[in-house]
């Protein structure tokens, strides 16, 4: 751990170095209520010109990435701002996801949401359910292999829709979100916006997928917005268009696309090695995702064919149920009405009313 800290106070930017030692009784306490303490950062930000309330943002957004990928981690933040102190914990249900060259612990209960009032409380699927992609292998751009970025690169996608309402075929959903979350080899968030998946729309096939009206939708991160992504597309167009119910409405759910690259190269042996790798990888992360634009598209619709399978499959099914309701209908009211039995015809429509 003191190598991993020595590197991250190489690694500061300007307008930040280590804070003040915690207060001995203060970490007392701490251990007392949440157990032995495995790693400690303290930071403080010189720079007066920064806006400090965003830094807390982009912090809050940073860590909940990091927890989304790394849930068997109980991370506990602490703010101090203008003498107010804010803290919070991020945490969540942890599962094994077995990728290409290693195990990513993701937190399946982040996407939890309230079900309809139409669902009975209880039964409601209370996890969420990653679909690990292929993984594809990376050519590396000529500039970035100059700079010191070698070895086999990786990308292996992973999807995630959520909520799950797979145990309620008859209940009407749209996709209204989509979310892509990019992670290093060392599961850490890549930060900041792509230009290539920003323009990401415009290359899937949106039409075989259910997903028309698919545009990208500049964002940043927000408390208010757990799972909110730098690279976050809105659907314009909702898929349940003439299959939802008035008295139910469909469950809005999101369409979560978390691309994990990994690297390895035989020649790195020290900490300060995988560090500059990842660094490298950032710095060049534009260039990467444009000379494998094609295979990445491809692995991309492939995985998005198999995660939005069901849905479609669903949606087909409840826009024959509706057209079919219109028949149904009018041929219970021809039975009703064309009965001469004034008992049957009473109570039909008593019971057609109660439905």
């Amino acid at each position: 751990m003191e190598e991993v800290q020595h590197e991250v106070w190489q690694r500061l930017a300007p307008s930040a170095s280590p804070g003040p030692a915690p207060d001995p009784e203060e970490l007392c306490a701490f251990t007392d209520l949440y157990g032995t303490l495995h790693f400690l950062v303290s930071l403080q930000i010189i720079e007066t010109t920064l806006d400090r309330c965003m830094v807390r943002s982009n912090t809050e957004g940073f860590l909940h990435k990091l927890n989304l990928t790394n849930a068997g981690v109980k991370i506990h933040l602490t703010f101090k701002l203008d003498e107010e102190m804010y803290s919070r914990i991020f945490s969540g249900k942890a599962e094994r996801l077995a990728l290409k060259d290693q195990t990513v612990i993701m937190d399946v209960a982040s996407s939890i949401m309230q079900p309809p009032l139409s669902v009975v409380t209880g039964l409601w699927c209370q996890r969420a359910h990653p679909l690990s992609g292929i993984g594809l292998p990376l050519l590396i751009p000529p500039e970035a292999m100059e700079m010191g970025l070698c070895g086999e690169l990786t990308l292996v996608p992973v999807s995630v829709l959520a909520p799950c309402v797979l145990w309620y075929p008859n209940l009407a959903t749209s996709v209204t979100r989509m979310q892509v979350l990019l992670y290093s080899p060392i599961i850490l968030p890549l930060m900041g916006p792509s230009a290539f998946l920003q323009q990401l729309p415009n290359c899937l096939a949106l039409e075989e997928l259910g997903l028309s009206g698919l545009t990208f939708t500049p964002t940043h991160s927000t408390p208010s917005d757990p799972l909110c992504s730098d690279i976050v597309y809105s659907i314009e167009k909702a898929q349940c268009e003439g299959t939802e119910l008035e008295w139910i409405p469909a469950v809005k759910q999101t369409l979560s696309l978390f691309l994990f690259f990994q690297h390895c190269d035989p020649f790195h042996s020290e900490l300060s090695d995988f560090m500059d790798s990842e660094e490298l990888l950032e710095l060049h992360l534009e260039a990467v995702l444009m000379y494998n634009r094609d295979a990445l598209i491809a692995a991309l619709n492939s995985l998005l064919q198999i995660t939005l399978k069901d849905q479609q499959q669903r949606h087909k099914a409840q826009e024959k149920m509706v057209s079919a309701q219109a028949v149904m209908l009018s041929s219970v009211s021809s039975v009703v009405s064309s009965s001469t039995n004034v008992e049957f015809r009473a109570a039909c429509l008593d019971r057609m009313m109660v439905a």
